[in-house]
């Protein structure tokens, strides 16, 4: 199958499975276009371009070709690839308060390989407080931790967001798939 027939099919199956498309309209958060998404797992890196931006949603795909990202806001929210694949479904009331303090709200997270099923999540955000990442620049970012618990399964996944002035998530740590060790994702 055609690359930009597999993108056409995967962006419409992904924004038809999980939000509302008023969402693309309705928010202002956005990254800078020419960005790219690195993940980094140990001394593993791998690399994602941007292919999609529309407001708070992006479309990424690794540089050779077979791993396709979607994220929200910073956060991964849907992974196409050969292994660990996932969705997660957030309510487009809770996409606004993302990044506020002692906000909780409920998801539904779908794993494909192996197949979990549709699984209900609780999500907690707190403000943790301020943190430099840089320390030759002394900027300060604001620190947000994300603990998300998946009472079927017995999980707890924790997630760390670094945000800036903007409201840009400029590094994260997140934990996608329970089966595998947290990532540490930035953009360069």
């Amino acid at each position: 199958m055609n690359f930009w027939i597999k993108v056409i099919v995967i962006f419409s199956i992904s924004s038809c499975q999980f939000i509302n498309n008023d969402i693309f309209y309705n928010n202002s958060h956005a990254f800078k276009s020419s960005a790219n998404l690195i993940i980094q797992k140990g001394k593993s890196i791998e690399e994602f371009v941007l292919i999609e931006k529309n407001n708070s949603i992006q479309i990424w795909e690794s540089k050779d070709f077979n791993k396709v990202l979607v994220t929200l806001k910073g956060k991964i929210i849907e992974k196409h690839s050969n292994e660990y694949d996932f969705a997660v479904r957030i309510k487009e009331a809770d996409i606004e308060n993302f990044y506020s303090d002692n906000y909780s709200y409920q998801s539904s997270i779908e794993y494909y390989f192996p197949n979990s099923g549709t699984l209900d999540a609780k999500t907690k955000i707190s403000f943790i407080g301020v943190d430099v990442l840089d320390s030759s620049t002394n900027q300060k970012f604001k620190l947000y931790k994300e603990v998300i618990t998946i009472k079927t399964i017995r999980k707890t996944l924790i997630n760390f967001y670094w945000i800036n002035d903007n409201g840009d998530v400029v590094k994260s740590i997140q934990t996608i798939n329970p089966l595998l060790g947290p990532v540490t994702i930035f953009y360069k």
